[in-house]
């Protein structure tokens, strides 16, 4: 796979990923640590591409309980 430079510069930091989730410090580690997110690891630094954390993010969203009644109702008329 190749890459542009400008992605090759897109680097994210675990205080980046804080930030944007609005999450604790811990629970940045946490999540890193616990779910399937890519990191890249350079020794103890772990740095996430832009990218994938984006696609990562979006692999992340779920329906609330009552979506997904509806959509069960819907079937139904279907």
């Amino acid at each position: 796979m190749q890459y542009t430079n400008v992605e090759l510069l897109e680097l994210l930091t675990v205080e980046d990923i804080r930030k944007n989730l609005k999450i604790s410090r811990t629970k940045a580690y946490e999540l890193i640590n616990k779910s399937n997110m890519p990191i890249i690891k350079f020794g103890k630094l772990i740095r996430i591409m832009k990218k994938d954390y984006i696609k990562w993010l979006e692999n992340q969203k779920v329906l609330n309980n009552s979506s997904k009644e509806l959509s069960k109702e819907e079937e139904l008329y279907e």
